[in-house]
């Protein structure tokens, strides 16, 4: 939406790279990982599924069982973490900044089969429709009469009052009168 006062201004891909590499600078190479892989949509089991020998690995007194555990406690602590988060963010940001394009061509395709949520948030997102009226900007309508006077009372008054003066005619003349 062009021209929108966001409250918070929208960051330039300069400010953009330099926060992803600071939400990224002090993760482990282990945490970038999973990090990205959360930002990609897998789940927890499913990451600890892939990464748990390289969180956890796999010492010869330990059962496998154990390791599994011990990776899964680990994904949890840095789920908590504050940086690991952003880094979560940051990631998933950029992919669906890359899929947009995708996004909005499926959106108008289902616009233009009919649906009516679609064909609405298109035109939402060009700027054509507004789904609150209050959001509706009302114009302003100057009426200006330069020029025409203002009606008076009195002078009606006056008018039915007078008389009108004038010679009255008789039938044949108003037909005379006619012709001529």
């Amino acid at each position: 939406m062009k021209g929108a006062k966001l409250a918070v201004p929208k960051p330039t891909v300069a400010e953009r790279r330099d926060g992803l590499f600071k939400a990224t600078e002090r993760l482990t190479p282990n945490q970038k990982q999973a990090a990205f892989l959360y930002s990609r949509g897998y789940d927890r089991k499913a990451i600890n599924a892939l990464l748990w020998q390289t969180i956890s690995p796999p010492v010869d007194r330990h059962p496998r069982k154990y390791h599994r555990t011990s990776s899964r406690r680990q994904l949890i602590l840095w789920e908590q973490d504050q940086n690991f988060r952003d880094a979560i963010w940051e990631l998933a940001l950029t992919d669906t900044d890359l899929n947009l394009p995708s996004i909005l061509g499926g959106l108008v395709k289902h616009a233009r089969r009919g649906k009516v949520d679609a064909a609405k948030l298109v035109l939402e997102l060009v700027g054509r429709w507004s789904p609150r009226p209050e959001e509706v900007q009302a114009t302003q309508v100057n009426i200006v009469f330069d020029g025409i006077p203002r009606p008076e009372r009195h002078r009606q008054q006056s008018i039915e009052a007078e008389e009108i003066r004038g010679e009255v005619l008789e039938e044949e003349d108003v037909e005379d009168a006619d012709v001529g």
